[in-house]
């Protein structure tokens, strides 16, 4: 049997459904991204509102927020890979982040049938979005 999958990501989680037997199973991956973050013993950042230079602490930051955005993208790289198809939706950048992440280690093949922006959803929602995309698909490919 495929593995069809539906995801809707954005920083904070990635809500993967998996369609089995006509229904839906959802799981989530909670990010360990840190929004506004500060360093212990930082301490007031006269370059942060300004259009002066960065200061270190500002490369930092930003550095480590990159390495917890790649994180990130990997765990949820690691659940979906394998699928047959995938369906990706999402809010924000996260989604096209995830895209790219998984076309630059999938060469070989491409599942992803389907990437559209979609803002957040009830659970019941996501998996009426998800059911219905993938009944489409399978439609017109018999």
């Amino acid at each position: 049997m495929e593995r069809l999958l539906g995801i809707w990501i954005d920083y904070s989680q990635a809500i993967i459904g998996e369609i089995k037997k006509n229904e839906v199973e959802l799981s989530v991956i909670l990010s360990e991204i840190d929004h506004q973050l500060r360093i212990e013993g930082e301490g007031a950042d006269k370059t942060r509102f300004t259009t002066q230079h960065r200061s270190n602490n500002e490369h930092r930051i930003e550095n480590r927020y990159q390495e917890q955005v790649k994180k990130f993208i990997k765990a949820v790289y690691e659940e979906i890979k394998g699928a047959d198809a995938l369906y990706i939706i999402g809010p924000a950048g996260a989604k096209k982040e995830l895209v790219k992440f998984y076309t630059e280690n999938n060469k070989s093949d491409n599942n992803i049938v389907g990437v559209e922006a979609c803002d957040k959803l009830t659970e019941n929602q996501l998996k009426a979005k998800f059911k219905e995309f993938f009944s489409e698909l399978l439609k017109t490919k018999k």
